[in-house]
């Protein structure tokens, strides 16, 4: 062996000591040694870490414990705003229900009093108020009116007849209730159109 090889063979075993000597301290370093110089720092930084996780744990425990109530009180007022909000649909469900069989109701009893203030009254004094029943009874009292007193064909029954309207002594009095008929069936169509045009449209939106 020449003398350079001998040089470049312990200039390569050299090197493999030095290699060897850091990865063995790498490998320390990674174990904890005691031996290493470093561990003081890593221990240090541990524990300051370990501190700082503690802190945070307190904090969110307090902040835990601080918005509990909040919590709480938050949720008591949702649930009084839900049962609001129920109860006020509800109570707005049932008004319009019940404003809407006023209507109807009102509805029917305009036609009724408007029969009667139109002399459209059967012989039971119930009011008519089907179309083709109430233009057959007019046409009966026209036809009675005509011939100046109560015709045949049922118009003897009608209050209407000619009879009453021309006595003296009673005529204005059934005028007059006739007149007063026709003027609540009047109010109350008012009150219907009120109620289909401003009460029930705002309820129901």
């Amino acid at each position: 062996m020449s003398a350079n090889e001998a040089e470049e063979a312990a200039s390569s075993a050299a090197a493999d000591d030095v290699i060897t000597t850091a990865v063995e301290n790498l490998e320390v370093s990674s174990n904890g040694s005691k031996d290493f110089p470093n561990q003081p720092i890593l221990a240090e930084m541990h524990q300051k870490r370990s501190a700082t996780h503690s802190k945070l744990r307190a904090y969110e425990a307090k902040r835990r414990a601080a918005y509990e109530s909040k919590l709480q009180s938050s949720s008591l007022y949702w649930r009084a705003f839900r049962t609001l909000m129920h109860d006020s649909l509800l109570e707005t469900q049932k008004a319009d229900a019940l404003l809407r069989g006023w209507t109807h109701a009102s509805e029917t009893y305009e036609m009724s009093m408007r029969s009667v203030g139109e002399w459209c009254i059967d012989e039971k004094g119930v009011p008519v108020t089907d179309a083709k029943k109430k233009k057959k009874i007019l046409d009966a009292q026209e036809a009675s009116a005509a011939v100046g007193g109560t015709g045949g064909d049922g118009a003897k029954t009608l209050l209407a007849a000619a009879g009453y309207t021309t006595e003296e002594k009673c005529g204005t009095m059934i005028k007059s209730l006739a007149n007063s008929a026709s003027s609540v069936a009047n109010q109350y169509s008012d009150m219907i159109k009120t109620m289909n045009s401003e009460v029930l449209p705002e309820l129901s939106s």
